[in-house]
């Protein structure tokens, strides 16, 4: 189902962001979040 798996990516891409940002601030906790 291609509608799936666009949202599957989509998730996928937002969860990934997510980390990188929680990291992110992890490594610059001063760092203000855009």
């Amino acid at each position: 189902d291609p509608s799936s798996a666009s949202e599957t990516g989509r998730t996928g891409y937002d969860t990934g962001r997510s980390l990188s940002l929680y990291v992110a601030m992890g490594f610059f906790p001063d760092h203000p979040v855009p």
